[in-house]
C-alpha cells in the first residue's frame, strides 16, 4: 500500500476536521450534545407516549430503530428515531391482550420479550423483526417454573434468563436457534435474580438482596454457580463493558473487575439519590437511571473514583436510559419516551453552550502538527486544572496537567505526541479537554506524522 504524501495527508485531515464541526453542528435548534453540569432549562427534545396508558417498561435500540416493550395492553413497538427529535411508530405486534410487556432484547432478526400473564407467570414471546413496519410473533416459551423473567441477555443462538424468586429457576439457558421452538437447555436456582449480563463463559446474575452471583456457563447444560460478584449491596442491574461490570446496588453505582469473575475486585463505587434502577455506559460515561430522580451523570474515566458529574433533568419515573449517537433515550412510567441530548463527551462543554464568563481560550500552536504542539490558556481566577487529551472514540490517551493548582495567568504546556506510557501517537484527530474548577473546554488537534 502507498504512503500518502504530506499534502494528501494535510488534505485528509482538514477534511476530517471539517466533517467533524459539520457533524457537531446543532440541528433543528437543539445542539447535538449539552454539558448539563452548566445548562439550565429542559433539556427534552422530543416525546412520544403510547397509547393506551404510554408507559414503557424497557426499551433497546438497533441502528435508526427503537424497540419498546408497551406496559399494559402489552406489546412490541417499534420507532423510528433516524430523526431522534421526532420518533415515529413503525409498528405494533400485541403481546396478548390484557398483559404486561416487561423486557426486551434484540438478536440479529429477532426481538425476545417478556410479559407478565394475569395469572402471575412470565412467558416470552419470540418476533421476527426484519419487517419492522410488521413484526410477526414466531415463537413462545412459558411454563409455570418460569417465575417472573427480570432480565435476559442474548448471546449468539443463547438467550439467558433471569427470574424471579417466587416459583422462578433463578437463570435459565435457552436455545433460540430455532426461534420457533426455542427450548431450555441448562437452568439453575438462584434467589432473587433481576438482570443478567455475560462475560466470556460467565453469567452474571442481579441479586436484589446481596452480591450478584456468578455462574459458570462453559457447559450450557449444567450452568453452576462458583460466586458472587464483589460489590457493597445487591443491586437491580448490571452492566459489562470490557473488564469491568457497572452495578446498581441499592442507591450507588460500584464499578467491579470482573477480567476474574471468580476473583472479582470492587475498584470503585458512589452514592446516588435514589435508587438505581438501569446503568447504561458510553465512553467514559455512566447514565444511571435514578427513579425520581432523573437520569444521572457520573464520569467513571477514572474507575477507582467516579465522580456526579451532574443530571439529565427528566421528568417522572425513569426505568431505563439508553445513550445513542447524541441522544439519550428514557422509558418512564405512565409517560412515555423522553428524548434529550447526550452529555458532551467527557464533560465537554458544546458549541454555544459556554458560559459568558468562562474565558479560558484554550490555544494550541501549531496545529496540525508534528511532532509537538504547544497547548496554552489564560486563568482568570487561581484554579484546580486538568488538562487531558483524548482519541475520537473519547479514550483518554495523555494526561498533561492532574489536578493542578494554578495561579491566575497565562499558563503553556507541551504534547509530544506520545501517550501516557510514552508510545508515539498515529496521525489523527485528537481533543484537547481543559477543566478548571466548574468549567471546561475544548480543542481538536490534528497531528500528521
Amino acid at each position: 500500500m502507498s504512503r500518502l504524501n504530506s499534502t494528501s495527508r494535510f488534505s485528509a485531515a482538514l477534511l476530517l476536521v471539517a466533517l467533524l464541526v459539520v457533524t457537531s453542528a446543532p440541528s433543528k435548534g437543539h445542539a447535538q450534545c449539552l454539558d448539563y453540569s452548566t445548562f439550565t432549562g429542559d433539556p427534552v427534545t422530543a416525546f412520544l407516549s403510547l397509547s393506551p396508558d404510554g408507559s414503557i417498561n424497557d426499551l433497546t435500540v438497533e441502528g435508526d430503530i427503537l424497540w419498546a416493550a408497551r406496559t399494559f395492553y402489552g406489546a412490541l413497538v417499534s420507532i423510528d428515531i433516524s430523526n431522534p427529535d421526532q420518533p415515529a411508530i413503525m409498528g405494533t405486534e400485541q403481546v396478548t391482550v390484557m398483559d404486561e410487556a416487561f423486557f426486551v432484547v434484540v438478536g440479529g432478526t429477532h426481538a425476545y420479550v417478556s410479559y407478565v400473564q394475569w395469572g402471575g407467570d412470565s412467558a416470552i414471546r419470540i418476533f421476527d423483526i426484519s419487517d419492522p413496519y410488521q413484526p410477526l410473533d414466531v415463537g413462545n416459551l412459558s411454563g409455570p417454573d418460569f417465575g417472573l423473567v427480570l432480565g435476559m441477555e442474548i448471546r449468539g443462538d443463547r438467550l439467558y434468563v433471569a427470574t424471579s424468586t417466587y416459583g422462578g429457576t433463578g437463570l435459565a439457558i435457552v436455545d433460540v436457534s430455532t426461534p420457533a421452538m426455542p427450548r431450555i437447555v441448562g437452568e439453575i436456582a438462584l434467589q432473587g435474580s433481576e438482570r443478567v449480563d455475560v462475560t466470556g463463559s460467565y453469567a452474571l446474575v442481579c441479586n436484589n438482596s446481596w452480591d450478584p452471583y456468578v455462574v459458570d456457563i462453559s457447559d450450557p447444560g449444567n450452568p453452576v454457580w462458583v460466586a458472587y460478584l464483589n460489590t457493597s449491596g445487591g443491586g437491580k442491574d448490571l452492566t459489562i463493558v470490557g473488564d469491568m461490570a457497572y452495578v446498581a446496588t441499592g442507591s450507588a453505582l460500584d464499578i467491579v473487575a470482573v477480567n476474574d469473575p471468580v476473583n472479582s475486585q470492587l475498584v470503585g463505587t458512589i452514592d446516588l439519590p435514589d435508587l438505581v434502577y438501569h446503568v447504561s455506559v458510553t465512553g467514559n460515561l455512566a447514565y444511571v437511571s435514578c427513579r425520581d430522580n432523573g437520569v444521572q451523570i457520573v464520569d467513571v474515566s477514572d474507575p477507582a473514583n467516579p465522580v456526579l458529574y451532574s443530571v439529565i433533568d427528566i421528568p417522572g419515573f425513569s426505568y431505563t436510559a439508553i445513550p445513542s449517537g447524541d441522544r439519550i433515550f428514557s422509558a418512564v412510567s405512565g409517560i412515555g419516551l423522553y428524548v434529550a441530548p447526550t452529555q458532551c463527551a467527557l464533560g465537554l462543554t458544546a458549541v454555544g453552550q459556554i458560559p459568558a464568563s468562562l474565558t479560558l481560550s484554550l490555544q494550541t500552536t501549531p496545529n496540525p502538527f508534528n511532532p509537538r504542539t504547544v497547548l496554552s490558556f489564560e486563568l482568570q481566577t487561581s484554579s484546580v486544572v486538568n488538562l487531558d487529551i483524548f482519541d475520537v472514540s473519547g479514550h483518554l490517551v495523555r494526561t498533561l496537567i492532574a489536578g493542578d493548582f494554578l495561579q491566575a495567568n497565562q499558563h503553556q504546556q507541551v504534547w509530544n505526541g506520545r501517550d501516557n506510557s510514552g508510545r508515539e501517537v498515529g496521525s489523527g484527530v485528537y481533543y484537547a479537554r481543559l477543566r478548571a474548577g466548574d468549567f471546561g473546554e475544548s480543542l481538536p488537534l490534528t497531528l500528521l506524522r
